[in-house]
């Protein structure tokens, strides 16, 4: 009974919600018509554009050695406590979910994250809270800065 009583408030919200979810599928019929009509032309399109696309994004990849260097000064520059310590094999890298839960633990997300490995919501505003409490931009993406901050910061604990 109790588990009927907790469903109840999402079961009316859901009833009320229904007439409008009707209204926005009737909108979206006509666009979803149009692109049924339309991909048979447009999917060899997208292919023709992401491979004219792939000789400037293999020049990006291309660059990183050279701007490796670059970034870790500026990086350096602007988190001191982070000097010296690229070689570190503790260090994270991008991509490292379970590091960045961990992490974002210890240094007293609220409220606390599962550490699962996937980039939830929640994760994007934890990092994101930490981020505006360190003067990052708040993008809410773990990046190279958002990281060596991170790791100068659970250093201090």
């Amino acid at each position: 009974m109790d588990d009927l009583a907790k469903l109840l408030p999402t079961i009316f919200r859901l009833v009320h919600l229904l007439p409008r979810a009707k209204e926005l599928l009737a909108l979206l019929e006509p666009a979803i018509a149009e692109w049924r009509r339309v991909a048979p032309e447009a999917i060899p399109l997208i292919r023709q554009l992401i491979a004219l696309l792939s000789p400037a994004i293999r020049e990006t990849i291309a660059i990183w050695p050279v701007a490796g260097p670059i970034m870790k000064e500026l990086i350096e520059g602007a988190i001191p406590d982070i000097a010296g310590q690229w070689d570190r094999p503790d260090l994270p890298i991008a991509g490292d979910v379970e590091w960045i839960q961990t992490t974002l633990n210890k240094l007293g997300a609220d409220p606390p994250l599962e550490v699962s490995g996937e980039y939830t919501i929640e994760v994007r505003d934890a990092v994101q809270a930490f981020q505006q409490e360190h003067g990052i931009a708040p993008d809410g993406w773990a990046g190279m800065i958002t990281l060596a901050a991170m790791y100068a910061e659970v250093r201090k604990l």
